[in-house]
């Protein structure tokens, strides 16, 4: 089940059943639409306000981390079963999926510049950056230990990937 909590008197005003955990829900860049992967395979965009939902999607694998980009014309998802599938923002139309040789795909971000896109795969432990524009593999760096989420400092010159190893991993 998904809520819209409101924080000053802490009531629900909005509600919807999704299936499966519910693993990554990006908003859009102006706030309005939500998007939310869950492990059953279901992509869903939905009104942030009411939760409506306006569009969704089925995936193989198991969807797992998944963001927009500023513009909204893609949706990038990492997808446990080995790779990273795009699927179009406003319409949930899968566009491509780009095959990962390097892991289980669980955390994913977008670079703030929109041009790369960090997966964090946590099976053996890397993180592998994908150019936006080609899809291609441009470096893979090995971490260690279980990265899962990914996140970028302020400024956007160093990505951020929680590691269930114990640790923070920086990539500049």
């Amino acid at each position: 089940m998904l809520y819209v909590v409101n924080p000053a008197t802490m009531t629900v005003i909005a509600s919807t059943p999704l299936t499966g955990a519910l693993q990554g829900y990006p908003l859009s860049a102006n706030g309005q639409t939500l998007y939310v992967a869950s492990t059953s395979g279901t992509i869903s965009r939905l009104s942030a306000l009411t939760l409506a939902i306006t569009a969704t999607a089925t995936l193989a694998g198991v969807p797992q981390d998944i963001a927009i980009t500023a513009d909204g014309t893609e949706l990038f998802v990492a997808n446990e079963a080995g790779g990273a599938d795009i699927l179009d923002g406003a319409t949930l139309v899968p566009k491509q999926q780009v095959p990962l040789a390097f892991g289980s795909p669980f955390g994913l971000a977008i670079s703030p510049d929109d041009l790369q896109i960090y997966v964090a795969a946590t099976n053996p432990g890397r993180v592998i950056v994908l150019d936006r524009a080609t899809r291609s593999v441009v470096r893979v760096v090995n971490v260690g230990g279980v990265p899962r989420r990914v996140t970028f400092t302020f400024d956007g010159l160093m990505a951020l990937i929680a590691n269930e190893g114990g640790w923070v991993d920086v990539i500049k």
